[in-house]
């Protein structure tokens, strides 16, 4: 009997011993609470053509993606433009991929930049192609909460709309 009891209790205690190693093991793997973990991640800065195009790209696959040009000198003072096709799909349609371009933008740190600029070309219905709108955004305003609900109404707003035909 002696034999099965001190048996039993090193069975025990290994068991105990073992789980305690494991969940200690375990919480310092483990990341902090999703809300925790989330408030202290970081925007990463963008801060090439390249890399803004691969990003757009990979948010948001609905974005027409024609061009992204800037110019890359300093932080603080980089410009981009992106331009982007509503095709044959009309103005509310070149809207509508400048608040994709935007609210995808907003998800990244855009300090290093002075301007973004958001042009959209699309058909008109006579069949010249020109640009739809142009639209300029700071830094500031595209990592605002304000970038996250933008609407049609606000890129009226702000943008410069008009048709430029190509020759």
């Amino acid at each position: 009997m002696k034999k099965i009891t001190k048996l039993g209790v090193v069975l025990m205690t290994g068991l105990i011993l073992g789980g305690i190693a494991l969940e200690t093991h375990s919480s310092f793997n483990d990341q902090p609470s999703t809300v925790a973990y989330a408030a202290k991640k970081k925007k990463t800065a963008l801060n090439s053509n390249k890399s803004i195009e691969k990003y757009l790209k990979k948010k948001n696959k609905s974005l027409n993606i024609l061009d992204v040009n800037g110019t890359y000198t300093e932080k603080g003072s980089y410009t981009v433009q992106i331009t982007l096709d509503a095709k044959d799909n009309g103005m509310n349609s070149a809207k509508n991929q400048v608040i994709m371009a935007v609210k995808a933008l907003n998800r990244k740190s855009m300090k290093n930049f002075s301007n973004i600029g958001v042009s959209v070309k699309a058909d008109m219905s006579d069949g010249d192609k020109g640009y739809a709108i142009k639209s300029d955004w700071t830094p500031d305003f595209i990592n605002s909460n304000d970038a996250k609900t933008l609407r049609l109404k606000n890129v009226e707003q702000r943008a410069k709309s008009w048709w430029q035909l190509e020759n």
